[in-house]
Order: structure tokens, then C-alpha cells, then sequence
């Protein structure tokens, strides 16, 4: 992306039809539309391989049916203050 500012493509890559579908997503509120916009981009990105991704990311919780409050999210963000444990099976 050409317009990304220094420290942001360190690769130099550049290609318009993934600068325009990056560009598309950034203003789009439909988070399925935006979904696939990225997708397509990142489709062009991993076609032109100027980057080459060694690992993905995963991360897998077990969570009791007892835990209320926690919601799983993309960055594995958990507050504790919403979070609480429903002890009512252990008060039977």
C-alpha cells in the first residue's frame, strides 16, 4: 500500500486492486461485507506472495458452562470484572 507511511510495508509491496479492497474495508459497516472484502484481499496478498506467513495464531479455551460472562473474542481479551462462576450445581 503506498500510502501506509514509513514502518507500515517494510516489503514495499504494492498492487491497486488489494490497495482498493483494503481502502473499500475500512469504510465499510457491515461487518460481513467487510469480512469479505478483507478476504479477497487477503487472497490477492498470499497470490503475489510478497510475505511469506510462517504461523497463524490460534488460541483454544475451555470454559466451564458455569463461568458467566465470558464472551470469546479475536484478541483473547477476557476482563475478569465480568466474568463470575454460577456455583449453584455444587450447592445441591
Amino acid at each position: 500500500m503506498s500510502d501506509a507511511g514509513p514502518g507500515r510495508n517494510p516489503s514495499g509491496y504494492s498492487n491497486p486492486e488489494f490497495d482498493e479492497l483494503v481502502e473499500l474495508a475500512k469504510f465499510e459497516s457491515d461487518t460481513n461485507k467487510r469480512a469479505s472484502l478483507l478476504a479477497s484481499a487477503e487472497a490477492i496478498l498470499l497470490r503475489d506472495q510478497p510475505i511469506i506467513p510462517l504461523y497463524f495464531i490460534s488460541s483454544k479455551r475451555l470454559v466451564a458452562e458455569r463461568v458467566q460472562g465470558w464472551v470469546q473474542n479475536r484478541r483473547s481479551i477476557h476482563l475478569i470484572r465480568y466474568i463470575s462462576v454460577d456455583n449453584a450445581e455444587s450447592r445441591k
